[in-house]
């Protein structure tokens, strides 16, 4: 399966409009569900999915920006 624009791809251009300060809103919820989504779209467990937030992707405000664009590379890679 892929998508053109997927809820996983707004949650990622919301986070980074949020950390930009273009809108209001909680970059790291924003980040966060965008993650989130990605994950369920491959069928990802939900417990591996919360392992997984809680690990390297864990969110930074001092690398929000860089974390944002890398996930969001990674949520389309081979799509």
């Amino acid at each position: 399966p892929w998508v053109n624009l997927g809820y996983h791809e707004l949650q990622f251009i919301l986070a980074e409009a949020a950390y930009r300060g273009w809108i209001a809103g909680n970059v790291e919820s924003f980040y966060n569900e965008a993650i989130r989504s990605s994950c369920r779209f491959y069928n990802i467990p939900e417990s591996s999915i919360n392992t997984f937030l809680a690990g390297n992707v864990k969110y930074d405000d001092s690398e929000a920006l860089r974390q944002i664009n890398t996930q969001r590379w990674v949520a389309y890679f081979m799509n």
